[in-house]
């Protein structure tokens, strides 16, 4: 049976998973956020080195940035940093939610790069992409 959690970044169907008991059949598929949790949550209900053990990697996920063309009519990094840098303070993105791979990434990648502020969306990843649509200029 799956029992999908999502919330908070991962971390809400971690603390379900910790709670359970270890009997060989329950098992925590989860991703990068178990590495981010611990330094962006200070009250986690779980301790992520005591209450799992990691078995294997099954995947990488990369992380892409995708643009409404309508909204966003360029194609290429370059061009995104260029428009960022036009606009100080005036662009935003989509994530996740604050704490997220997508979050940390979008900063590092594009805030740290530009040094200019970025507003940002932190949504459910249900709504990421209608959110695009109507919103954020890119995510």
């Amino acid at each position: 049976m799956a029992d999908d959690r999502g919330g908070a970044g991962g971390t809400l169907g971690a603390a379900v998973a910790a709670k359970m008991a270890p009997d060989g059949y329950t098992w925590l598929l989860g991703a990068v956020h178990h590495s981010i949790a611990p330094s962006t949550c200070s009250n986690l209900p779980y301790d992520i080195t005591k209450d799992f053990e990691p078995i294997a990697i099954i995947g990488s996920v990369p992380h892409v940035i995708v643009v409404h063309p309508k909204k966003f009519p360029k194609n290429d990094l370059k061009s995104i940093m260029e428009e960022i840098r036009k606009h100080p303070g005036k662009d935003n993105y989509a994530s996740t939610g604050n704490g997220t791979s997508q979050h940390l990434t979008g900063e590092l990648s594009l805030r740290c790069r530009t040094n200019y502020s970025l507003l940002i969306f932190p949504i459910a990843a249900q709504v990421l992409l209608c959110r695009i649509e109507s919103q954020a200029k890119w995510i």
